[in-house]
């Protein structure tokens, strides 16, 4: 008697996967004991392969932890570089006394202070007349191109006065094009659409065959008599800027006033300027000084939950290294002139614990005690803050000396991805000697019951045997018996 398939390396756990049958085989014996066994002793020799998986499970657990570390200091660091720059202290913010007649808009750094501007004229557009045309449809028999504030268009012998409008108004050039009629004819009408100059270039002379350009290239004359009558000459935007005479080309101005552009929108009166006050925009810092301590306090959430008793990362001393020394240059006296500041507690920006919880740190930032340091005393916070040796200045070496590209903590997470790659080839390469030694081990015990259980169907087999034998031989002896009574 045999089960089918015994005999190969793997033929043990294919037989324990029938357990009816190997009951009916071999009554007596408790097969889910005995698969039990082998369970267990392939598990013993799965043990290596077992190691490196739980391995490359807790250093996965670990490289997530430094990432999640990594990218809490990171949102601190940039918080730090934003305190750090001086631009942050020169951003203004920008009130015009009359908005109907001038318009000022903050742009970037500026200098704090009130400037008079009175506006004498505006820019105005240019307006330019073709010379009368006998015909708005007849063929102008002019060939080639010419552009309009940089832009071609292109006349052929058929284009006519009223097709080489459209063709103008249609490329979008800053000007509009009309065909205008006259008591001889018609005439070509080009004004700016923005109050500005129009540019041109005419290499084949068709709008000077026109009579738009005079002989010189130009719409006007040096004595500034159109060539045509009725032609407008743009004059430039006329101002003053605390008594400083300017022009512009446009009636706009964004480099006199430093983070300022100006909008002209109509004339001031002379003796009523308008002014421009520029002024620091402190909500600009106190909004950088709060997303500090929103960034912090997530760092210190993020440093509680890693390596606390369930934490990912355990206790660890980089960790606590980091957080001490962040605590210490945020907790720090500077020393500072007479007037100014040497911490942040003097500027509204404290970190505290409630009482009976003095792990439980959270950074506070008062908004009116720093938006008065801020009005009352801007270079002394601005000291504090992104000086040489200033608390943000500070701050940000420091985490970049953690977080930077060659960084502490990005080392630490590619050492440990490096770690993770080597075991998971190891893992997931069937010829790596921990998968070839596992596989002989399993195999070894697979044979080993292979082995019992041919021996013990060997064994049921030969009692089978046995017990036929005396059956017959009983039998015998039972019908000897009976016949010599009879």
């Amino acid at each position: 008697m045999s089960v089918s398939g015994l005999g190969s390396t793997s033929n043990a756990s294919n037989a324990f996967s029938n357990p009816e049958l190997l009951s009916a085989l071999l009554p007596g014996y408790n097969i889910s004991a005995l698969d039990e066994a082998m369970q267990t002793q392939i598990a013993s020799a799965d043990q290596p392969l077992t190691a490196l998986e739980s391995q490359e499970t807790t250093l996965q657990t670990k490289i997530s932890g430094w990432q999640s570390l990594q990218s809490a200091l990171s949102a601190v660091q940039t918080d730090a570089q934003s305190l750090a720059s001086p631009s942050l202290f020169q951003q203004v913010s920008v009130q015009s006394s009359n908005q109907n007649a001038v318009q000022a808009v903050a742009t970037g750094s500026g200098n704090p202070g009130t400037y008079n501007v009175t506006v004498s004229n505006l820019m105005q557009p240019e307006t330019v007349f073709s010379a009368v045309q006998s015909s708005g449809s007849s063929a102008l028999g002019l060939n080639g191109s010419f552009s309009i504030n940089g832009t071609s268009i292109s006349v052929t012998g058929s284009t006519t006065l009223v097709q080489l409008a459209h063709d103008i108004n249609a490329t979008n050039a800053g000007v509009t094009a009309l065909v205008l009629p006259q008591s001889s004819g018609y005439e070509l009408s080009l004004s700016s659409v923005e109050a500005q100059r129009i540019t041109w270039s005419d290499p084949n002379g068709i709008l000077q065959s026109l009579g738009v350009l005079n002989a010189s290239g130009h719409a006007f004359s040096s004595s500034g008599t159109g060539v045509q009558s009725g032609d407008t000459l743009p004059v430039e935007a006329a101002y003053t800027i605390n008594g400083a005479a300017l022009t512009s080309p446009t009636n706009s101005d964004s480099t006199s006033i430093p983070g300022v552009t100006l909008q002209f929108l109509a004339p001031t009166a002379s003796n009523a300027p308008a002014a421009i006050t520029v002024s620091q925009n402190t909500a600009s810092v106190v909004s950088a000084v709060q997303q500090l301590a929103t960034d912090y306090n997530s760092l210190l959430s993020t440093v509680n939950s890693l390596t606390g008793t369930s934490g990912s990362l355990g206790p660890n001393a980089d960790v606590s290294q980091y957080l001490n020394t962040i605590d210490q240059t945020l907790g720090s006296v500077l020393p500072g002139e007479p007037d100014g500041y040497q911490s942040l507690s003097q500027i509204g920006v404290t970190i505290s614990a409630p009482v009976g919880q003095p792990n439980n740190l959270t950074m506070h930032v008062n908004t009116s005690t720093l938006t008065q340091a801020l009005e009352s005393n801007p270079s002394a916070v601005q000291q504090l803050l992104s000086g040489t040796s200033g608390v943000a200045t500070t701050l940000q070496q420091q985490l970049n000396a953690w977080v930077g590209a060659s960084g502490s903590v990005p080392s630490e997470v590619s050492s440990l991805q490096n770690q993770d790659s080597t075991i998971a080839s190891e893992v997931s390469n069937p010829n790596s000697a921990v998968n070839v030694e596992v596989n002989e081990q399993t195999q070894l015990v697979q044979q080993q019951f292979d082995q019992m259980l041919s021996a013990l169907m060997s064994s049921v087999s030969q009692g089978n045997f046995l017990q036929d034998y005396m059956n017959q031989v009983n039998g015998s002896s039972n019908n000897s018996t009976s016949g010599g009574g009879s």
